[in-house]
Order: structure tokens, then sequence, then C-alpha cells
């Protein structure tokens, strides 16, 4: 998938429901992102992570999972369940 692909993909995922689906999809897209920064001559992890694309589907994700507000009481949650 080329970087423009992946940025219809990406518009395409914000009107998704599905946030298995999405996550899925996920790999095909950081592939493109990682060849358009190495294309830019930027191939640091920070610059594939502020990549406008990978903002966007990680901003989907956050809203489908209801994650934009109560971390704190997730990641508690979270850190119990691993303590089993």
């Amino acid at each position: 998938m080329n970087i423009k692909e992946a940025a219809k993909k990406c518009l395409f995922a914000q009107d998704a429901c599905n946030l298995s689906g999405l996550v899925h999809s996920f790999p095909g897209i950081m592939e493109a992102v990682i060849e358009d920064c190495r294309a830019k001559g930027n191939d640091s992890t920070d610059a594939r992570n502020r990549h406008p694309i990978v903002r966007l589907y990680v901003d989907k994700l956050v809203w489908l999972s209801g994650s934009d507000t109560g971390i704190s009481e997730a990641y508690a949650e979270v850190q119990r369940l691993a303590e089993g």
C-alpha cells in the first residue's frame, strides 16, 4: 500500500464502528507510514508516531474504546487484572 492509499483508508476509517477491524488494518497503514517517513528523510520513531495518518487512526481507536475519558480508572483496573 502506498501513502495515498493509506491516507484514503485512514479517512474511510473515520466512519468505522468496529475497533477490531481497525486494529487489524493498522499494520498495513503503518508500513506505508514508515515508507513515507523514510522517503522524507526522517525515519525516527517520533516521526512515525506523530505522522498525521497515525494520529488520526489512533484518535479513532481512542474514541471507539471510550478512552477519551476515564483513563485513570482503566489503568487502575488493568493493574488489578495484571496482579491477579
